[in-house]
């Protein structure tokens, strides 16, 4: 066998270690209505928009029922407490409407439609709203003319939600009007600029005819020039680089999954909605788990918590439950790993304010899943709420760890033992309640933090970032954390450094509420690379046997020299050495291609795991 590798294809590989990939995303014109397209922004802005701009075009039908939709926003529903939220939107009459600031329940600080113009035209137009805080008012231009003044006062409207072009947030939960409706933009949007200042209407006539702007243009937030929506991402013309990602809301769509793998790894969102109004589609996600465990080489499934919606004690029957241990005895007899974590949901009151979980431990008993080949132990013997799994996989030992809802002290402390007797294990850490929908580690002002449920009555309870700071920063191997609770459509990844400078990736899985009772019964696929060090993430449903937005179809490299169980990859390796000048010789090399050769060989259908 040859082991030599040609430079010019080790250059070319090790390009692709750098930053988040797309995975086969076509490039081709795309429409905000009849492909469900949004362009999202990369990042939170961190400063108050106080000029808004944008040019749209919207059809010469004065017959619409319905609002023409959201240029611009980023409210998200008020549940989750974000204020600050702001949506720039055309109403069902063609006015501009301003929605600023998001106080309280569906209430914004500024809530004014301006009724001087009708932007039922069809033809480009370009508006400007300014926000002047010092003299309480927001001026509405369109075409370079100030049509209305609306006299207001206005807090500053910064918040952790990113905005998005054509559509509001979510599909589920209440919008600005407190209907279970989005209002996507029907017409198109070929432009969109932000100013953190207020312009002068000098400078907004000038601002009318300019399709791109100098990055150094004076309080220049960010500026975008769509065109005909064709770009998977486009670049802010700003120096501030909030880049946009073309996205989908409530769109299911086809794809050809990366077949170069060696093994999947599965995380299934709360499933509380699926137990409770549509058992079918849950077993049919169960048994497409069983049916292609070979094909992708399922190794273990996490789930995050809620495995019920309302079956507490009080409860006149156990159907849920009884629905739960239905499937996962399907996972029992396929011989499918797998592991799951209480969400509040799952304790015996039904929400969490207490910590028993009597029926958990009844239907999920603990003497059951310590017979588990892969059981490793438990926080208390008996019990079932903290445990966790170790296997080996591909040549990798994981360390799987399973955490409560708001894990106490005793339990993190319990938690930092277990990884500090595993250091030569990959830890993967599930729990319900880590990471929230604007991309934040839980706070304790967090509406659905663990604390603002009172568990415990009088235990201690840790929100995300306490449970970062207590636990998940300090140990070196941690690789992935997977959490749920708060429902979001779309799969919402973070990374941090842990004290050792090591990467820790973690994600949000739970869209539990999309689409509410009919369900959304999509799971997150990891299909890892161990060669390259990279995770190909698929959001995908079973039961449409298609792929939910475009967003969240991804690769990731977990290449991280700091983190032991992980290290560079085996090409960035070769690369390096190449680059050096130092020989490759043919002893060093049969260590790459035995392990490599091995995970191929359990791609193809190989059962027996032990041969890693």
């Amino acid at each position: 066998m040859n082991c030599m590798i040609p430079l010019t294809l080790l250059l070319v590989s090790s390009l692709t270690l750098q930053g988040n990939k797309r995975i086969n995303q076509e490039v081709e014109s795309h429409d905000i209505i009849a492909d469900k397209t949004t362009y999202i922004v990369s990042r939170p802005y961190e400063e108050t928009i106080n000029t808004f701009e944008a040019r749209i075009t919207v059809d010469d039908d004065k017959n619409n029922t319905e609002p023409i939709g959201v240029i611009f926003g980023n409210y998200y529903n008020s549940a989750y407490g974000y204020d600050g939220s702001v949506d720039y939107l055309i109403d069902k009459d063609g006015h501009f409407r301003l929605y600023y600031n998001r106080i309280a329940t569906y209430q914004a600080e500024v809530d004014h439609t301006f009724t001087g113009y009708d932007f039922r035209t069809g033809k480009e137009e370009h508006l400007a709203l300014v926000r002047d805080k010092a003299n309480e008012k927001f001026l509405f231009y369109v075409n370079g003319m100030l049509i209305e003044e609306y006299q207001a006062k206005s807090s500053d409207a910064v918040n952790l939600m990113r905005y998005q072009i054509g559509c509001d947030w979510e599909n589920w939960v209440k919008n600005i009007d407190g209907l279970y409706e989005r209002y996507p933009f029907h017409g198109k949007i070929s432009q969109v600029t932000l100013f953190s200042d207020n312009r002068t209407g000098t400078e907004v006539e000038n601002d009318k005819t300019k399709t791109k702007f100098n990055s150094d243009e004076d309080n220049l937030l960010a500026s975008y020039a769509l065109g005909d929506w064709s770009k998977n991402e486009i670049k802010d013309d700003s120096s501030n680089h909030y880049d946009l990602t073309m996205g989908n809301y409530e769109y299911y769509y086809d794809l050809k999954e990366n077949d170069d793998f060696d093994y999947s790894i599965l995380c299934i969102p709360d499933i509380q909605i699926t137990t409770r109004y549509n058992p079918t589609k849950l077993a049919k996600d169960f048994e497409w788990i069983c049916d292609n465990k070979s094909q992708k080489n399922i190794q273990y499934v996490s789930f995050v918590g809620d495995l019920t919606d309302t079956c507490d004690v009080n409860s006149e029957t156990d159907t849920q439950w009884e629905t739960v241990v239905k499937n996962f005895s399907k996972l029992d007899e396929s011989d499918v790993s797998y592991g799951f974590v209480p969400g509040n949901h799952d304790y015996d009151d039904g929400v969490g304010r207490s910590r028993p979980a009597t029926k958990m431990n009844h239907y999920l008993p603990y003497d059951k899943y310590s017979q588990k080949e892969y059981f490793g132990g438990a926080y208390y013997k008996g019990d079932i709420l903290n445990y966790y799994n170790v296997k080996r996989i591909c040549g990798v030992d994981y360390l799987f760890l399973n955490l409560e809802f708001g894990p106490r002290d005793s339990v993190l402390k319990w938690a930092n033992r277990v990884c500090e007797s595993y250091p030569d294990h990959r830890i993967v850490v599930s729990t319900h309640s880590y990471i929230e929908p604007n991309g934040e580690i839980c706070q304790n002002y967090s509406p659905y933090a663990p604390n603002k449920y009172g568990i415990g009555g009088g235990n201690t309870s840790n929100d995300g970032q306490e449970m970062f700071d207590k636990f998940i920063k300090r140990q070196p191997n941690v690789f992935m954390v997977f959490s749920g609770h708060n429902s979001s459509d779309d799969i919402i990844y973070r990374t941090d450094k842990g004290l050792y400078g090591n990467t820790i990736h973690s994600f949000l899985i739970d869209a539990q509420g999309s689409f509410f009772t009919a369900a959304c019964d999509v799971l997150a696929m990891f299909k890892i690379n161990e060669y390259k060090k990279e995770a190909s993430v698929y959001w995908y449903s079973p039961n449409e046997n298609k792929y939910l937005n475009r967003q969240n179809q991804f690769v990731f490299s977990f290449a991280d020299k700091s983190n032991p169980t992980v290290g560079a990859s085996r090409q960035e390796i070769v690369y390096h050495n190449v680059l050096k000048g130092v020989l490759i010789s043919a002893v060093a090399l049969p260590v790459v291609v035995t392990i490599t050769a091995l995970c191929i060989k359990k791609r193809k259908g190989t059962k027996d795991e032990k041969t890693y």
